[in-house]
């Protein structure tokens, strides 16, 4: 340590009386954010499932690794929305691609910008690849969203329903 750190210059550096921000701001940002990221993980592996049941059910398994192994959300929600208007469209018919597009940008933007906080209060912003903030990602907007893409999984799950039983008749068989 230099002789100017050690005396009353050295104090400079180390003052004690700075007001620090409250921790439980950014633990409660990291634990929203990590819930939303998980709910997205899990819609996102939902969509690829229900993807290549319908590819298969059209004859196109060969199709499966471009368009749900390969593919990224925004271009499975693509393919989603084509097979919507095929021969086995019925199940995902009714899926609002607009929210699955909607959740996805929201958790684009969670994922990749930079959680920037003022040392000294509990202001923070979100600051993206681009350079544009965002300052109103609190954790309850965060839980919001979350909420959102478990309302599309939901929606996907009750599909995934659809198609386990869609091959299944209610009826006796009249030979048996």
């Amino acid at each position: 340590m230099c002789a100017e750190q050690t005396g009353e210059a050295g104090n400079q550096f180390f003052d004690e009386d700075i007001p620090w921000a409250d921790a439980t701001v950014r633990r409660d940002y990291e634990a929203a954010l990590g819930r939303c990221i998980r709910h997205f993980n899990q819609l996102d592996n939902l969509l690829g499932d229900i993807l290549k049941t319908v590819l298969q059910r059209l004859g196109r398994s060969d199709m499966v690794e471009e368009y749900v192994y390969r593919a990224d959300f925004s271009q499975r929600v693509r393919v989603l929305d084509l097979l919507r208007h095929s021969t086995e469209g019925q199940g995902i018919a009714r899926v609002s691609v607009n929210d699955l597009r909607s959740v996805a940008g929201e958790r684009n933007l969670l994922s990749h910008a930079h959680f920037e906080e003022n040392p000294s209060s509990s202001e923070y912003r979100l600051v993206n690849r681009k350079g544009r903030t965002e300052q109103d990602y609190t954790a309850e907007r965060i839980d919001g969203v979350t909420r959102r893409i478990s309302e599309a999984w939901s929606a996907l799950r009750y599909v995934e329903t659809y198609y386990a039983f869609a091959d299944v008749s209610l009826l006796p068989d009249p030979e048996a």
